[in-house]
């Protein structure tokens, strides 16, 4: 029962070597060569025996046929072939040299026998030397097969890194980019005074283009506790650019403040003008004061 595992488990990879196992089957063995270094050694071991039974003329049909469609298309793999047949050649043609005639059929000892004799034994130590080579050469390249997956598997890793590496600074820059939005977008509101007879300067109100609203904090002075609403005015056509709805006085650290937040889209570079009132019931409100300020857009 072992005999015949062994024996279905030898053909699997010889099928496996010529291309001839369906798709599951084959990334299952390709896996169990990278990972299993048991299989991997029994796979290097089959693919030595079918790479002799071609170069010595022992494979024939269809697997002759597989041997020279798929696996003689691999540049590496021609080179290995072509190894094994000048080896096997070389072993070969040793032995035609080490066979002796046949001997006379007399009583006699040729005098040449002696001298036959000893160049057998030294066609028989070439033929050793040459099979501890084929050894020699059959291990380094077994190593240096290993090393070249070794490799691959290494150039995978350093790829899957830098595929990580390169997520990573692309949500960097995402997360730099929200960062610099959120910034623009809560800016520090500009606090405005009411405007009085003397001529004093203007405050400038500086908006960039990410910018969607313009905080304004109008200072009042003294504050009620009715509601308030304002109305952004143009001063070169005296009409209304913009009302608010009903705004209610905080208190900072040293006056009431009302908050506003103007849409910027509404607001060129030019002056405006801010007037305020206090809403008493259903009328209109008690004017309460004007601030004036420019607009520089960036």
């Amino acid at each position: 029962m072992l005999s015949r595992r062994e024996s279905a488990r030898d053909d699997e990879l010889v099928r496996y070597l010529l291309g001839d196992l369906p798709e599951n089957d084959t990334e299952r063995l390709d896996e169990l060569s990278v990972v299993d270094d048991d299989f991997a050694a029994q796979l290097r071991q089959a693919e030595d025996d079918l790479v002799d039974a071609y170069a010595g003329g022992r494979l024939s049909g269809d697997r002759r046929i597989r041997f020279e469609a798929f696996y003689l298309t691999s540049p590496r793999r021609r080179e290995k072939v072509a190894f094994a047949k000048r080896l096997q050649g070389a072993i070969e043609h040793d032995d035609r040299r080490a066979r002796p005639a046949a001997a006379p059929a007399t009583w006699r000892i040729a005098p040449w026998l002696p001298w036959a004799l000893a160049a057998a034994v030294v066609l028989c130590v070439g033929g050793g030397w040459l099979f501890v080579q084929q050894a020699h050469l059959r291990i380094a390249l077994d190593a240096a097969q290993g090393r070249l997956a070794s490799a691959d598997r290494q150039n995978a890793d350093l790829a899957e890194r830098l595929a990580a590496e390169k997520g990573v600074a692309a949500s960097a820059q995402v997360s730099k980019a929200e960062a610099q939005a959120a910034q623009a977008a809560t800016a520090v509101a500009l606090v405005l005074l009411p405007q009085t007879r003397g001529v004093g300067p203007v405050s400038i109100v500086a908006i960039s283009p990410e910018s969607q609203t313009v905080p304004i904090d109008l200072a009042l002075d003294p504050p009620n506790r009715a509601p308030y609403e304002a109305a952004l005015r143009d001063p070169a056509t005296n009409g209304i650019v913009w009302r608010s709805g009903p705004l209610t006085a905080v208190r900072s650290e040293s006056r009431a403040l009302l908050p506003l937040a103007v849409p910027s889209g509404l607001l060129k570079s030019q002056h405006y003008a801010v007037d305020v009132f206090a809403r008493r019931g259903g009328g209109t409100g008690d004017f309460v004061g004007s601030y004036a300020f420019e607009v520089v857009r960036r």
